[in-house]
C-alpha cells in the first residue's frame, strides 16, 4: 500500500519516472502474488483471486499512462478490502 501511496504522489508530482518505478514495483509484486496461486487445488477461490489481481495491474496500466490517480485509489480499496477480509479470517480461525 505504501508504494501505491508513492506512486499516487508521484503522478500528482508529475515525476514521471519515480511514478513509472513505483507501479512497476506494484506490478511485480501483484504478479508474484498471482504466481504463488496454487491453480491446481485452489479451486474457484484461486481463480477469482487471479482475476483480481489481474484487475488490479490493468489499472495500474492504465493509471500509468493516463496519469490517473483515481484508478491508483481504485486498487488501493480493492486491496484494502482484499486485506481486511484476509484478516477477519484469519482472527475466526484463530
Amino acid at each position: 500500500m505504501d508504494e501505491l501511496e508513492r506512486a499516487k504522489s508521484h503522478i500528482e508530482g508529475r515525476r514521471f519516472e519515480k511514478k513509472a518505478q513505483s507501479i512497476n514495483k506494484c506490478i511485480d509484486i501483484l504478479n508474484a502474488l498471482t504466481s504463488s496461486l496454487e491453480f491446481e487445488t485452489g479451486g474457484e477461490l484461486v481463480v477469482n483471486l487471479s482475476r483480481l489481481y489481474d484487475h488490479c495491474v490493468y489499472r495500474l496500466y492504465e493509471a500509468s499512462g493516463e496519469l490517473s490517480a483515481e484508478k491508483i485509489d481504485e486498487v488501493m480499496l480493492i486491496l484494502s478490502n482484499l486485506r481486511e477480509g484476509w484478516e477477519g479470517l484469519s482472527g475466526k480461525l484463530g
